[in-house]
């Protein structure tokens, strides 16, 4: 199963998510001001019931807008690729929108903790 972590309730439309349960989902709540979760390997879908109730607990409903911070360089491995797939299925299987942040982080040195929020695309 995999852990989970869940920073800054606050009243918001939009809902991140992040790879990792530490300092990454934290450190993006702080700085762009939104709620994140955060799952070990990104790998959201593998408690389905914990996300679930995750979602719930910051108030998400079917207008809120679900965005996905994905890691640099994560699309250059299929694997992540296919956990993020996942993920993704399963919160439109519930009605949610799902969205993915993109700055061009194509090549894994891109830190997108650096990048501000205006920079992002969904």
């Amino acid at each position: 199963m995999p852990k989970f972590s869940i920073q800054s309730r606050a009243d918001s439309n939009f809902i991140g998510l992040a790879e990792g349960i530490g300092f990454k989902p934290q450190i993006a709540a702080n700085r762009l001001g939104i709620p994140f979760i955060g799952a070990s390997g990104g790998n959201f879908a593998g408690s389905e019931k914990l996300l679930k109730q995750y979602l719930d607990f910051l108030g998400c409903n079917k207008s809120s807008q679900i965005v996905l911070f994905a890691d640099a360089g994560a699309v250059n491995n299929r694997s992540v690729v296919h956990v993020y797939k996942k993920t993704i299925s399963l919160l439109e299987s519930w009605g949610y929108q799902v969205k993915i942040a993109w700055w061009g982080q194509i090549l894994s040195a891109i830190r997108w903790l650096e990048v501000s929020l205006s920079s992002y695309r969904v």
